[in-house]
């Protein structure tokens, strides 16, 4: 099971590299291989006959002490699932647990990065709600997270919340985030919300 996770992460680690600028050029962007993700493809070859979505459950839900390599391993796990379209369920206990959404640095607040950037990736409108309490919380990363995958979600009951937070919200890499998303969900057709 650890080689196949050394290998999922040397895969991400190569797509990442893969289209580096030539020193040449001007950097267009400052992609790490953390931010890259490998192809649904490449997920499920890694795990060879495996069930991906079960192996990365299950390195998610790991509570074991982390080291470095161990919580490297264990983000790159939350966004898989999420390259896959799975793991929601997983996803949503990650973000009501209450040692990752205290944090406010470390290893910890890197999780619950991941998982707030996944649960939007797997655009359930009805997951606006748990995201909303994250727009408040001491980590601008977290905030300017939060403020995304709302806006990746498309739920109009976002809009409120949103708006709230741009009044008190006093650094500006988050309010143009909100900006951003308020921006996107302004075009769409107006529901109900509870």
């Amino acid at each position: 099971m650890k080689a196949r996770l050394l290998i999922l992460a040397t895969l991400a680690g190569a797509s990442a590299h893969a289209d580096l600028p030539v020193l040449s050029t001007p950097v267009q962007n400052a992609l790490t291989t953390i931010d890259s993700q490998p192809t649904v493809s490449e997920i499920n070859s890694a795990f060879d006959g495996e069930d991906p979505v079960m192996a990365l459950t299950m390195i998610v839900e790991s509570t074991s002490p982390a080291t470095g390599a161990q919580v490297g391993i264990r983000v790159s796990a939350i966004r898989d699932l999420g390259q896959l379209g799975s793991g929601h369920d997983t996803i949503l206990a990650l973000l009501a647990d209450s040692t990752l959404t205290t944090a406010t640095d470390g290893s910890n607040l890197l999780v619950l990065r991941a998982a707030i950037e996944t649960l939007g990736q797997l655009k359930v409108q009805a997951d606006w709600k748990p995201l909303v309490d994250f727009l408040s919380h001491p980590s601008r990363d977290i905030r300017t997270s939060a403020a995304r995958a709302l806006s990746a979600l498309q739920s109009y009951c976002a809009i409120a919340p949103l708006r709230n937070r741009y009044q008190e919200e006093s650094t500006d890499q988050v309010r143009f985030a909100i900006s951003d998303a308020l921006a996107q969900l302004a075009a769409l057709p107006p529901e109900l919300c509870n």
